[in-house]
């Protein structure tokens, strides 16, 4: 009959196995998400929010890519008059959802609704 001793050694190898099972898995599924273009990605919530506030007839990527100085230099006014306007606004919508990102992270690890 195995000891105490053993058990815990035979454990704490099989725990050790797992770990490794699991870090070559996330590194399989990042290595993935590194390999898939941005287009095969899907639109994230920028380019969502640009849509709807572009009309449909302005391929605004199309622009963004042939001249990204300029636009570069309108999205960088385009931030500074609504800093200067909403700002606060800005700076409360940006904390709720920084607030909600980390809360959803929290459970997430923990496994539960904590937060």
């Amino acid at each position: 009959m195995p000891s105490s001793r053993d058990l815990d050694l035979e454990i704490e190898e099989y725990e050790l196995e797992l770990e490794r099972e699991l870090a070559a898995a996330e590194d399989d599924e990042l290595d993935e998400r590194d390999r898939t273009e941005p287009s095969e990605r899907g639109p994230d919530f920028a380019d969502e929010l640009i849509d709807q506030l572009i009309p449909q007839r302005v391929d605004w990527r199309r622009l963004v890519r042939d001249h990204p100085w300029p636009a570069i230099g309108i999205a960088a006014v385009g931030g500074y008059i609504l800093g200067r306007t909403r700002g606060k606004s800005v700076v409360a919508a940006l904390s709720a959802f920084a607030a909600g990102a980390v809360a959803d992270g929290v459970n997430e690890a923990l496994g539960e609704d904590i937060l």
